[in-house]
């Protein structure tokens, strides 16, 4: 009984972060920058995200190390800074793993924040707090893009 409303948990957590994602209007949202990296393993969460949000199919615009994407801000998104959110990640270690993921746009405004957490792996912990939008269909559309 207990694995079944775990199963039934897990699945609703999973659609309510789907839909989460899609009312934010992500596919409006030409990039992802990866901008503050807070903890012990920034690089690892660095490349993790990186990595993860590619195969996803987001346009990452990643700055430093590791896996450096860019050597500065694509020209279109210095002309119009809201054509991207703005990824800041921290890491707890105590005693488990927890990674807090949020998508902020140029305005600072928290458009979605995630948490995952485990007591084995950092990048468990890293996977379930983006699992979300690792798990939603991006596709950027040009059309429902906000102007400056």
């Amino acid at each position: 009984m207990k694995l079944i409303i775990t199963s039934l948990l897990f699945l609703f957590y999973n659609t309510s972060n789907s839909q989460s994602v899609r009312s934010i209007e992500i596919d409006s949202y030409k990039y992802i920058v990866i901008d503050e990296i807070i903890g012990k393993h920034t690089g690892e969460m660095r490349r993790f995200l990186v990595k993860n949000l590619k195969k996803g199919g987001y346009n990452i615009v990643n700055l430093k190390a590791p896996l450096k994407s860019h050597d500065s801000l694509p020209e279109d998104l210095i002309e119009n800074p809201d054509l991207a959110l703005y990824l800041v990640a921290s890491e707890e270690n105590r005693p488990c793993y927890k990674v807090t993921t949020s998508l902020l746009d140029y305005q600072g405004r928290g458009k979605l924040i995630r948490e995952g957490s485990n007591c084995g792996l950092l990048s468990s912990a890293i996977k379930n707090s983006i699992a979300s939008l690792i798990s939603y269909n991006y596709k950027y559309s040009p059309t429902n893009n906000r102007s400056k």
